[in-house]
């Protein structure tokens, strides 16, 4: 965070508001909470003009003459959904992920050489 001087009152709310939508983002089921989280991207990728156009152009200089304007906007489009889904996901997370029911819903596979580098006890990065 910057050091500029901070409206406390107003960072108070903004966390209130925040936890307020993750309460009730928490009492939809979790097919409904990413159907949200794609209307919240659209709603997103139309309202942000400034963002949209970020995301075109990267795209288009990503990609060049390789992809056609139909794929770019639709990619774009995607993409903004995608982080909404996402952003629905971490705030639907803790009702999903308890100790008793995380493992319903992650698979691990051959974590062996992973799992010996965590059991040492020096520092560790994980990457799924």
């Amino acid at each position: 965070m910057s050091k500029k001087n901070r409206n406390k009152l107003i960072d108070l709310l903004q966390y209130l508001a925040l936890r307020s939508f993750g309460m009730c983002v928490q009492m939809f089921s979790i097919d409904t909470a990413l159907f949200l989280g794609r209307v919240v991207g659209d709603l997103v990728y139309w309202s942000y003009r400034k963002h949209r156009a970020r995301a075109l152009e990267n795209l288009r200089l990503a990609y060049g003459s390789t992809a056609s304007e139909q794929w770019i906007r639709r990619t774009a489009r995607g993409s903004f959904r995608h982080l909404g889904m996402l952003a629905m996901e971490v705030l639907y997370a803790p009702r999903l992920l308890k100790l008793n029911t995380a493992f319903h819903y992650i698979t691990m596979k051959n974590m062996g050489a992973g799992m010996r580098v965590v059991a040492k006890d020096g520092p560790a990065i994980l990457l799924s």
